[in-house]
């Protein structure tokens, strides 16, 4: 499996622009495997549930049989003389059949739980992951369009700098220039800070190894960047390409957002077979049968005890046995088969109101994904009118009829509306999310 992986990988860096490679290259099972395998609380849910089935196993045993042995000396009733007496007993302490027979439904009932338990764990790290992979993407393209627009204020600071030092603009003039790029400046730091929050999440749930995305550069105080402008656009333009063209990255095949549309009745179908509730139908059953088995074991393991074996008296030998039998005469059992009931009737409770709220939630992260898919596709359309206003104003400005502080000011609009589109997509990413998680089950298979 690993050699097929290297060799998918390689595959794709041969189709590949030169120098853009990635660390980590896998599939779409490769990443559902390496998320399961790393899972503490798969293996705790597995670890649970053999536990308890060990549990039930050992409920269904027998207690251990033990020997029983006594010996005292009577008067023989011959001339004074004694005798001895002894009785050796083998004790068997045994479970009831028709007590067993509901705990081996009761097993039963918990091995299905488990398994859609097991299921529901596995869709919830892979739900998980999924968005952790795509915001970390979508911040990914953010990073890139805030060094974009810190190019274009270190641009104008530049010019401002210049125009400066040749007495055309005033001092003020040149401190909001100023001013301007030190917060585009703190906007890309703090986006990148996030991207590598994002990686470093993704390589601890995937188990890969752990490596900074942004090869490492030289960190430049303020006060160096601001003295020699000109060296910083240079290295920003060069972090630019590295944010595409990175050896630290990881990417999933067959793994991007999704924005084609879903039929709210289908979804909404989908709940029908949740495994929430199918989880709560199964509680509930093992406690049915475990109320039934109260009722029904009213000599609890270990209490009928039975007895046989041999009884000597002096050279004479016969059969002997022993039989302790619990009288049910008080209300133990009672109180056991009503504790299962209340828990029973809770868990069916629990199951129409959790019903009710997985409707409620679906039919809501629903209708907040339309607008947010309507709200993107106005997005998009604003990206393109901003762009084609950016392209008009370079034209005026090659053309001598348009300033460059103008020129910059709309390729910072069109940068913007992108950066607005790119928080909206990850608004989009943790509402599916979120309605995956609703219906224990993602859209991507």
């Amino acid at each position: 499996m690993r050699l097929n992986l290297r060799f998918k990988a390689l595959a794709l860096i041969l189709l590949l622009p030169i120098n853009f490679t990635f660390a980590e290259v896998l599939s779409l099972s490769d990443f559902k495997r390496a998320i399961d395998s790393n899972s503490l609380e798969l293996n705790d849910n597995k670890a649970n549930y053999e536990s308890q089935i060990n549990q039930s196993k050992s409920d269904l045993s027998w207690q251990f049989p033990y020997i029983q042995a006594t010996g005292n000396t009577e008067p023989s009733g011959i001339g004074g003389g004694t005798v001895f007496t002894s009785t050796t007993l083998f004790m068997l302490r045994p479970t009831l059949p028709w007590v067993n027979s509901l705990l081996k439904q009761a097993l039963k009932v918990k091995g299905l739980e488990y398994k859609e338990a097991t299921e529901l764990v596995k869709n919830i790290a892979f739900i998980n992951a999924k968005k952790m992979y795509l915001t970390y993407m979508a911040i990914k393209e953010k990073y890139r369009y805030d060094i974009q627009r810190e190019i274009n204020f270190l641009t104008l600071l530049n010019i401002a700098k210049k125009k400066l030092d040749a007495g055309s603009i005033s001092q003020k003039d040149y401190v909001n220039f100023e001013s301007a790029y030190i917060a585009a400046n703190l906007i890309s730091i703090s986006t990148k800070n996030d991207l590598i929050k994002a990686q470093q999440d993704l390589y601890v749930i995937l188990g890969l190894k752990d490596a900074e995305f942004l090869e490492s550069t030289t960190k430049k105080d303020i006060s160096s960047i601001l003295a020699d402008t000109t060296s910083e656009l240079l290295r920003l333009k060069k972090v630019e390409r590295t944010i595409t063209n990175n050896k630290n990255d990881l990417m999933v095949q067959g793994l991007e957002i999704n924005f084609d549309d879903l039929e709210k009745s289908q979804v909404l179908g989908m709940l029908e077979k949740s495994p929430y509730l199918n989880i709560l139908q199964a509680q509930s059953k093992g406690y049915e049968l475990l109320a039934r088995q109260a009722g029904r074991d009213i000599f609890p393991a270990g209490d009928l005890i039975v007895g046989l074996g041999v009884n000597t008296t002096g050279l004479s030998t016969g059969a002997a046995f022993d039989v302790q039998i619990p009288l049910p005469i008080t209300r133990k059992q009672t109180h056991l088969k009503a504790k299962y009931m209340v828990l029973n009737q809770s868990t069916i409770y629990k199951s129409n109101i959790t019903k009710n709220t997985l409707h409620i939630k679906v039919k809501s992260y629903l209708e907040q994904m339309d607008i947010l898919k309507h709200y993107i596709e106005i997005a998009k359309e604003d990206i393109k009118i901003k762009r084609k206003l950016a392209a008009l104003t370079k034209l005026a400005y090659d053309a001598q009829k348009s300033n460059l502080f103008e020129y910059i000011t709309y390729e910072n609009a069109y940068v913007d509306s992108q950066i607005q589109l790119v928080d909206q997509k990850i608004r989009y990413i943790q509402t599916l999310a979120f309605l995956e998680e609703t219906l224990g089950q993602s859209f991507t298979k």
